[in-house]
């Protein structure tokens, strides 16, 4: 047991780590009116456009900051599909924006179809801010705001509203019989201008299983707040601690009396 102890301090120390760098990265906090102003008024006027990472999410009415990147290179294996998203910003209104797709080919006249491309327009949702993490979530007690969330792949004729950021999220699929090599091509952006943006990517001689072959082990967890939220005992006290130690001994769950649920 005490080694279990140990194995259960340094995972939540993990947890809490994790949950405070999420408190943190989820959604900063929005600039003041003032400064947002500032912002767009020193953005470069007219359409803005740059790839960047598929890991961040981007306020919509924030200006991004990013270093500009018109060309996309990347690697990937046969049989996988890899990501990132295309960021389009401006301070002034730009409508009927239009996305245009070719095929990616190698010097040796291989090619990837441009039906293996998906466009995915990235959608706002409402939602109520991340404060002190999960649990507690009387909604007189949380802020609204916009989220980007939602990818619509239905839809490929945009327009980017003023003073408003909207990330596209952009998928290839390697289709497992592309032969080994490096695949350039160019997306189009239409709008008050053409944008031609570079993609190359690397398909490198190794070969991703069909989904179909996996194996894999699905591992469900719940944070120990949890237990002290059903139970209504402090966090972290000892009455929590003796309350959390049933839960861990039934790992894996043998037959015996359920425990309560703490969703």
């Amino acid at each position: 047991m005490k080694f279990l102890s140990v194995i259960l301090m340094m995972g939540l120390g993990l947890t809490s780590a994790a949950q405070d760098v999420s408190l943190a990265l989820q959604k900063p906090k929005r600039p003041g009116s003032e400064t947002l102003n500032k912002q767009w008024e020193n953005t470069t006027k007219g359409l803005n456009v740059s790839f960047t990472s598929s890991n961040v999410r981007f306020a919509k009415e924030v200006p991004p900051e990013v270093s500009v990147q018109n060309t996309w290179n990347a690697s990937a294996w046969k049989g996988e599909k890899i990501h990132t998203q295309l960021l389009l910003w401006a301070n002034n209104n730009v409508a009927n924006l239009s996305i245009q797709l070719s095929d990616l080919k190698d010097q040796k006249g291989n090619d990837i179809k441009k039906e293996n491309i998906t466009v995915g327009i990235i959608k706002y949702v409402i939602t109520d801010e991340f404060k002190d993490g999960c649990g507690y979530r009387k909604a007189a007690d949380f802020d609204s705001s916009y989220v980007a969330d939602l990818i619509d792949t239905k839809t490929n004729n945009i327009a980017v509203n003023a003073r408003n950021t909207q990330p596209v999220w952009l998928s290839i699929k390697i289709p497992s019989t592309t032969k080994a090599g490096i695949y350039s091509g160019v997306i189009k952006i239409r709008a008050e201008k053409e944008y031609d943006l570079p993609i190359k990517i690397q398909v490198l001689d190794k070969t991703l299983p069909a989904p179909a072959l996996w194996k894999y082990d699905l591992d469900l967890w719940q944070h120990p707040a949890a237990i002290a939220r059903k139970h209504q005992v402090k966090l972290w006290s000892d009455e929590h601690f003796t309350l959390m130690k049933p839960y861990i001994q039934c790992w894996p769950m043998p037959a015996r009396k359920p425990l309560p649920q703490v969703l």
